[in-house]
């Protein structure tokens, strides 16, 4: 997938698991008037649940994000939703990233619960984004109202955050030997973002080869120029840029 929202710029890539072609990860991304909203998410649980699970958060993610104010609260809301959708507490869980670039440009948002921490890539350099506390999964129905916060960080024109999967940084040859995600996109920081992600899918399907694959997700969001993208559209307009859980992709 590629596609603009708002201030930014969408590339994302999808790779199914070996042998399970439904699987738990999603995302999506949403124009608001706060922003461009981002969710990446993996979903734990039985393959059946996990793929109605994923596409049933993406509706909720979609319609939470342009209405709640906060990303913790977004991130609480959809907290919430998910464990009214388990059976037994617990059973089900999402490591889950959440993301805001605001619609004016210069600086973003990010509160991750349990996943993989995003990577800012800003001309030839990258690095985890500096967050400040990783807050529990998803799902588990907490009670106090203070369990998770965000970490906002400069994000200028031309700066991309490469969201990813656990199947990204995990994934592994016949020998056992980890494919090296994260030092891979910092070698490829400053080509174009759909050079970025295609590379990497070849170079983790590559490396996988025949050996048994989790599935994998990526998205990459670059900031683009304000006047170019960095424009808030009427209400009407604002819509789900790409309304995407992975399974069956």
């Amino acid at each position: 997938m590629s596609e603009n929202c708002g201030p930014v710029r969408v590339e994302a890539r999808y790779v199914a698991a070996q042998g399970n072609p439904s699987g738990g990860n999603l995302y999506d991304v949403v124009d608001t008037a706060f922003g461009a909203r981002a969710i990446i998410g993996d979903v734990h649980s039985s393959p059946p649940e996990a793929a109605a699970l994923a596409a049933g958060i993406r509706v909720v993610f979609g319609e939470l994000a342009r209405h709640e104010p906060r990303l913790p609260g977004l991130a609480q809301r959809l907290d919430s939703f998910i464990a009214t959708q388990v059976e037994e507490p617990g059973s089900s869980f999402v490591p889950a990233s959440l993301v805001q670039v605001g619609a004016g440009g210069e600086s973003a948002e990010v509160l991750v619960c349990g996943h993989t921490v995003p990577l800012v890539v800003r001309g030839r350099d990258t690095c985890p984004v500096p967050v400040l506390s990783v807050a529990p999964v998803l799902g588990l129905r907490r009670s106090a109202a203070d369990w998770c916060s965000h970490t906002t960080f400069d994000f200028t024109p031309g700066d991309s955050l490469l969201m990813f999967t656990r199947g990204a940084v995990e994934a592994t040859d016949g020998l056992g030997q980890v494919y090296p995600f994260e030092r891979r996109a910092a070698d490829l920081s400053g080509e174009d973002p759909k050079v970025v992600v295609d590379r990497l899918e070849a170079e983790l399907v590559a490396h996988c080869g025949a050996a048994e694959r989790s599935e994998i997700t990526m998205m990459l969001l670059q900031a683009e120029e304000q006047g170019f993208l960095g424009y808030i559209p009427d209400d009407d307009e604002r819509r789900s840029c790409h309304p995407s859980s992975c399974a069956g992709e």
